[in-house]
Formats: C-alpha cells, structure tokens, sequence
C-alpha cells in the first residue's frame, strides 16, 4: 500500500511467476512509466487468486496490471476486483498487454469484477507478424467479466489475517455475482488421477 517504483508500483515480476492469494493492492504509484501496481516481465506469468487492485496510478500504461510479454506469459486472475486504477489520466485500461514477439501472449481472467468488462483490457502489437494477445474471460457460455462498481470501503481490518476492502451495501450490484465452477469428474494425467 502506497509504494512507489519507476516500474511496477506495488510489485515488479521479472523472469517469476509468483502466485498471490487474497493480497490487495491499494495506492501504488509507477512514477516513470508502467504498471500502477504490479508489472511483469520476461517470461513472468503470475497466478492472482482474490487480489484486489484498487486506487493504483502509472504515468503511461496499465494503472492495475502491465504485462510486458517478451516470452510466453500467461498471467491468470482468479476471484480477483481491478477497479479505479488509472493510467496517465485515464481509467481506461487496468490491464495493458504488449506483445512484442511471435510467441502466443494470453491473459485468463475468470470470475472477475473490471473497470470497463473487456474494454477495460487494452493490448499492443509492436512487432511485424507478432501473434495477437488471446484473452480468455468465458468458461462455457456464460462471461465472468463483471462490470459493476463494486463500491469498495477503506483498506480495513474487516476480520482474517490482511487488511481487506469490504464490498459495501446489501444492495451492491457486485455481490454475490461470482460463479462458482465445481469440477465434477476426475481428470487423468500422465502420473495418475487427481
């Protein structure tokens, strides 16, 4: 909460692939450039389970989330809340995507309130013949984009081991929205059943 990085205000991934479970994001600042709070780069594909990123600033892109994809990443956003990042003086985009090689960049958001649904994700092409980034935000028919404010209270002891933001109001567009997906069969691998 209100750090400040010329890259990646609240967390900056290079060449890792952490995975961050109920962890908020709040008030982080990129001050040269990307990612208001957290950037990642070369290779890194993050996996964020109920991560809440909120009130996060870059002066250029990706108030949120800024993927800098010079290798195969595939960032993935489980239960997670991006609302009220901005980039430059835009709320535009909570996550920014580039993809700079030929490699098959792709983002998989499932269950998760965004500023914005699907335009609240923005990608970049800057390489001739470069793949276009695949976002993934379905399973099944039915989107799991939410774009309704979730009316996030102050960062608070609400009651666990981290401080969280409470969805406030019985009446909240935003609650109770998630889908619960159950797996019902079991799924082979080479090394068994799980």
């Amino acid at each position: 909460q209100g750090n400040n990085a010329a890259y990646g205000g609240g967390m900056l991934n290079t060449n890792s692939s952490p995975s961050l479970n109920q962890v908020t994001f709040q008030g982080n600042t990129a001050t040269n450039g990307n990612g208001g709070g957290m950037y990642n780069n070369n290779y890194s594909s993050p996996s964020l389970n109920q991560v809440t990123f909120q009130g996060n600033t870059a002066t250029q892109y990706g108030g949120a989330i800024y993927q800098n994809n010079d290798g195969d990443a595939t960032p993935t956003l489980v239960n997670c809340i991006l609302w009220g990042n901005t980039q430059g003086a835009s709320v535009a985009n909570q996550i920014y995507m580039k993809n700079d090689g030929a490699d098959a960049e792709k983002l998989n958001i499932y269950n998760s309130i965004l500023q914005g649904g699907r335009a609240g994700i923005a990608q970049e092409v800057t390489t001739a013949g470069a793949a276009p980034v695949t976002i993934n935000h379905e399973r099944t028919a039915v989107t799991t984009l939410i774009d309704q404010n979730p009316n996030l209270a102050n960062l608070n002891n609400n009651g666990g081991y981290v401080m969280t933001m409470a969805i406030t109001g019985t009446t909240n567009p935003a609650k109770d929205q998630g889908i619960y997906v159950k797996r019902t069969t079991a799924v082979t691998t080479n090394s068994g059943v799980t």
